[in-house]
């Protein structure tokens, strides 16, 4: 899964593009997962919390199973959850098509985080 497969030789996988960064964090919000603390800077952008936390749950072995099962099981999205999510779909640098240019498998994830906010 390209930048989000840890590397096989320990070392620090790269920092994935912003708009890879801005779906990861909303993928963490869905799931409930910790995120880094939300700091913006003068162009609107904040540091994504890849690094630790999204590396943890993508680099999980059942991760897809935890996507798969999501509204079957899970508690779904609350109207905070999507109030929470609103940020991050309504940013200028969430496209996950353009994510789909260096990562498919987070455009996938951008997709089904916009399809859940939509369906809610």
């Amino acid at each position: 899964i390209g930048v989000f497969q840890p590397p096989s030789s320990g070392q620090r996988p790269a920092k994935p593009p912003p708009v890879c960064g801005l779906i990861v964090d909303a993928v963490l919000l869905v799931l409930r997962k910790p995120l880094n603390k939300v700091v913006a800077d003068a162009r609107g952008c904040f540091e994504d919390s890849f690094d630790p936390h999204g590396l943890a749950v993508l680099s999980d072995p059942s991760f897809l199973d935890h996507l798969h099962a999501f509204n079957q099981f899970d508690r779904g999205l609350t109207n905070e959850d999507c109030e929470l999510l609103a940020p991050y779909v309504e940013h200028n640098l969430w496209r996950p098509e353009e994510a789909a240019k260096s990562e498919t498998f987070a455009s996938g994830l951008g997709r089904w985080v916009t399809a859940l906010g939509a369906y809610q």
